[in-house]
C-alpha cells in the first residue's frame, strides 16, 4: 500500500490515454496534506485533478475536469481521520463526484467535452513533480476506467471496500 510523506514521492502510472467519457475512483487516508494535496492529477487544465484540502480546508476533498479557471472544480467534505471512497465521473460537459458510496454526490457542468490530453496520470503530486500541493498520506486504490460509471456501480464497488477499509 502506497504511503506518500509528502517530500519527493509520486506514482508515475505511464497512463497518457486521452480520455472522453471516464471515472477515477481512489480510496485514501489524508494524513495533513497542504492545501490542494494532489490524490491523482493528469492536468488540471487540459485533464483532470482529485485533491484533498481543497482550498485549505481540511475536511474538504474535489476534483475538475479540464478547469483552468477559478474554482477549478468541485468538492465535497469528508472525514480526514478514515479512509474514503471518492470517485471522479465525467461523461460529455457533465462531470460528478461522489463520496463514500452513490447517494453522497455533486456535479457540474463545465461546459467542455473536448477529449482530455496525454498528459500523464500521477498519483500523489502534479503531473509535471512540482515540490507545491504534495499529498500526504495513504492511497491503497486507483482505478480508471474509459467510461463514465453509473451509480448503480459506483455502489457495488463502494460496498466491495467499504468493511476492508471501515468506510
Amino acid at each position: 500500500q502506497p504511503t506518500i510523506d509528502g517530500t519527493d514521492d509520486k506514482i508515475s502510472t505511464g497512463i497518457t490515454t486521452q480520455l472522453t467519457n471516464f471515472s477515477v475512483v481512489v480510496i485514501f487516508k489524508d494524513d495533513g496534506s497542504a492545501t490542494w494535496g494532489r490524490i491523482i492529477d493528469k492536468s488540471y487544465t487540459t485533464g483532470f485533478f482529485i485533491s484533498s484540502c481543497w482550498n485549505g480546508s481540511s475536511t474538504s476533498v474535489g476534483a475538475g475536469v479540464r478547469e483552468p479557471n477559478s474554482p477549478h472544480g468541485q468538492h465535497i467534505t469528508y472525514d480526514p481521520s478514515k479512509y474514503n471512497y471518492f470517485v471522479l465521473t465525467r461523461s460529455g460537459s457533465t462531470h460528478t463526484v461522489y463520496l463514500n458510496g452513490s447517494t453522497n454526490k455533486v456535479q457540474k457542468t463545465n461546459g467542455d467535452s473536448s477529449t482530455l490530453s496525454s498528459t500523464e496520470m500521477v498519483i500523489g503530486a502534479w503531473y509535471d513533480n512540482r515540490s507545491s500541493q504534495r499529498f500526504t498520506g495513504d492511497i491503497p486504490v486507483v482505478k480508471l476506467y474509459n467510461k463514465e460509471l453509473t451509480a448503480a456501480e459506483i455502489q457495488q464497488d463502494f460496498e466491495s471496500y467499504k468493511n476492508r477499509f471501515n468506510l
